[in-house]
């Protein structure tokens, strides 16, 4: 999850090249990513894990660091799944 992440908030930072226990707190403001660009990275989240990212955590310190995205991306992808499935 973390890899694909990477990959898709790339275009829209400057991060840096560090492992991936460093990168996971650095605050993304920080590294170029502002509203407007963290809505681009949301839709790209929704078509790439194929999911609805809820109005609830589109607030943009919900969604600055790294770990925070990977955390309601599985939270997101799971509750779907456990939905599509009942």
């Amino acid at each position: 999850m973390y890899e694909q992440i990477i990959t898709l908030i790339k275009p829209y930072t400057n991060l840096p090249e560090l492992p991936q226990e460093e990168l996971v707190h650095l605050n993304l403001n920080n590294y170029g990513l502002d509203s407007i660009s963290s809505i681009n990275l949301v839709l790209d989240i929704e078509t790439h894990f194929n999911i609805v990212y809820p109005d609830e955590l589109l607030m943009f310190e919900d969604m600055n660091t790294l770990q925070k995205l990977v955390d309601a991306v599985t939270s997101i992808v799971n509750e779907q799944t456990t939905e599509g499935i009942k």
